[in-house]
């Protein structure tokens, strides 16, 4: 009875012991940090093709398949759908969050207000719309005549038009609405800016090949255009001689800049890299390469913060200041549209029928390593059995002598 007493008493020390030693691989491998996942997922039903974003991420516009879908980042459920008929291709959303338009391959325009999912009204001859940051101001393209349309946001009759020399799918609008800038495509490769008070663009230049992607600053006094050609272009407004240029090797698709025009990211979906520049020097401060090529690149107002999908299915976020990512996230079903906030706190990217909400202070889970933690149970529980063992042995030999004195 006395062994058995014994016993039992050791018995529950060992498994004390292996608690204690499986748990320590929580703090071990694990770091005693709970995983953290904060990202937000809301399902739209259909690939999404065009997402813009209110600068404090509060609001958030989406194109997927047919439909234009307005959120509040606090609720699933979108706060209005409206159909098109046809795939939308461009949504821009002023910072408020309290106008937006959409473009669809219905060759259609539409102005809303967030209120009320009828268009405010529409316009027949375009497919690509920006909206100025006072929700004034509406530049238009990519309709089959061509056509360069500027509006006010009082009227769906264009204040004028402009006639490019082919189809443009790229611009981009002062926040303002004072300056804008077009990219030509298929036959025409020319940048053009227009100032609004004119229907003769104010300069054009002629690149090497088709411009993807345009971009220019708050007050439009600087301007980026990438090229098929290779080349990442920088301008100042006052002139058609680029300031700068950079030769990637490689085709480069998009393009952002920040509010003063400091900063200039672009990316490529042929090299993988992405790459920043400062406005002064057409040398990159960092050129990062992903697993995959880059599908969309998106510079915070300040600057301070870039992000990027990438076909390797993750998004990147990065500062100015280091040369690595602060964090990547996995998007388990291929990468689509992406763009952050202009206060850099919330990176909106689509997907298959799904958009995530990557807050900033989002952080990646901890990198369980579970070889490591099987293999330190099997030590734990080793230990415990080789403990009770001896232990066993010496109570045997305590109750031999107990018995022979």
């Amino acid at each position: 009875m006395q062994k058995s007493k014994i016993l039992k008493n050791l018995i529950v020390w060992a498994f004390i012991c292996e608690f204690l030693c499986i748990n320590g691989v929580n703090i071990f491998i694990f770091n005693g940090k709970a995983e953290t996942n904060s990202v937000l997922k809301y399902e739209v039903g259909d690939w999404v093709n065009s997402i813009d974003i209110s600068s404090d991420g509060q609001y958030f516009v989406v194109g997927s398949g047919e439909n234009i879908s307005l959120f509040n980042r606090t609720n699933i459920t979108p706060l209005w759908n409206f159909n098109t008929q046809e795939r939308v291709r461009s949504v821009s959303i002023t910072p408020s969050g309290m106008y937006f338009t959409a473009g669809s391959d219905n060759g259609r325009i539409y102005l809303f207000d967030r209120s009320n999912s009828t268009p405010l009204w529409y316009y027949y001859g375009a497919r690509f719309a920006e909206i100025s940051s006072d929700g004034q101001k509406i530049v238009a393209t990519g309709g089959y005549n061509n056509d360069v349309y500027y509006f006010n946001s009082t009227s769906n009759i264009p204040l004028w038009n402009y006639t490019l020399g082919d189809l443009s799918y790229s611009l981009a609008i002062s926040s303002n609405g004072k300056y804008f800038v077009v990219g030509g495509w298929s036959w025409d490769k020319t940048v053009y800016f227009f100032e609004k008070n004119s229907s003769t663009p104010l300069w054009s230049y002629e690149t090497g090949d088709v411009i993807y992607s345009v971009a220019i600053s708050a007050e439009g006094k600087y301007l980026a255009a990438v090229s098929k050609d290779h080349n990442i272009y920088f301008f100042e407004n006052t002139s058609n001689t680029p300031l700068w240029f950079y030769n990637t090797g490689k085709v480069v698709n998009d393009v952002s800049i920040s509010s003063d025009g400091q900063f200039i990211a672009a990316s490529s979906w042929f090299d993988n890299k992405i790459y920043l520049f400062n406005k002064s020097s057409p040398i990159p401060i960092l050129i990062y390469k992903t697993g995959d090529g880059i599908r969309d690149i998106s510079i915070s107002s300040d600057g301070a913060l870039i992000a990027a999908g990438s076909y390797d299915s993750k998004v990147y976020l990065f500062n100015t200041m280091n040369s690595k990512p602060l964090w990547t996230y996995p998007i388990g079903s291929g990468i689509g549209p992406l763009v952050i906030s202009s206060e850099g706190n919330f990176i909106a990217v689509g997907g298959d029928s799904q958009v995530y909400l990557i807050p900033y202070t989002y952080q990646p889970p901890p990198n369980y390593n579970f070889i490591g933690a099987i293999i330190i149970v099997i030590i734990a529980i080793t230990i415990s059995v080789i403990f009770l063992y001896l232990l066993n042995y010496v109570v045997d030999k305590k109750l031999e002598v107990g018995k022979t004195s």
